[in-house]
């Protein structure tokens, strides 16, 4: 932020998996018995934007003077490395989830899901940049950019929920596990309304739920400006049948 980095040597590493897309869902319900519920919920989407990429390297820093040696793998609709024009991006995808619910008592549930299972977008005609990057410049060192087809892939996202009722108001225990991202989360729910404490990210959850509406705003400080978490849903549900 202010540039004053110490003199030495740094690992320099990023990368990002990141697309927007719309789609629509089918969903089939199916009991198992009288106390466990499946479902399996298959979506078709569109694409329309997308980053995707791995940057690894080495940075140097000696007094006022900065270099760096990147090797870049970098697919794209807008490049944010070198701020070119955005270009068109078209894909088709598709994903699954699976979900069931279990009444193991009169006062407790458990219920686990599996969401993005095998989520996949095919891209047409995408910008992509493989090569290295280096300051200073040497002549063996250059980025190379082609445009063709590509394939992304996005990690599952795991959730395993136990819930205690004390009439109308539920306890609930939840873990999350989504690529390196952990949770777990100790709530409260009455009548909808939803208290969530992560005791791994140290943030806070509110929310309300029902079955045609759900709202959460989540973050470990309240001013996004200087929260490491900070993040709003929105989701709604209209039911055709």
């Amino acid at each position: 932020e202010n540039n004053a980095v110490a003199n030495g040597q740094y690992d320099l590493s990023l990368s990002i998996n990141a697309a927007t897309s719309e789609g629509f869902f089918a969903q089939y319900f199916i009991p198992l018995s009288s106390s466990i519920d499946f479902w399996i919920k298959a979506h078709v989407l569109k694409g329309g934007r997308v980053q995707k990429g791995e940057l690894s390297g080495k940075g140097q820093v000696n007094d006022s003077s900065l270099g760096y040696d990147w090797q870049l793998d970098y697919a794209y609709d807008e490049n944010r490395i070198f701020e070119n024009p955005r270009k068109s991006a078209s894909a088709w995808g598709y994903s699954f989830d699976l979900a069931m619910k279990a009444k193991l008592s009169d006062e407790q549930r458990l219920s686990a899901s599996l969401e993005d299972l095998m989520y996949t977008l095919h891209w047409d005609k995408l910008d992509q940049d493989k090569g290295c990057l280096n300051r200073p410049l040497t002549p063996d060192c250059s980025v190379y950019t082609s445009r063709s087809t590509y394939t992304q892939r996005f990690p599952i996202f795991a959730k395993l929920q136990w819930a205690y009722d004390f009439e109308a108001v539920s306890a609930t225990l939840e873990t999350q596990a989504w690529q390196r991202y952990r949770a777990l989360l100790l709530g409260i729910d009455y009548q909808g309304m939803q208290v969530e404490v992560d005791a791994i990210n140290e943030m806070i959850n509110l929310g309300y739920e029902s079955t045609v509406l759900k709202v959460k705003w989540g973050f470990d400080k309240i001013n996004f400006a200087q929260a490491k978490h900070w993040q709003l849903t929105l989701d709604m549900n209209w039911p055709i049948l």
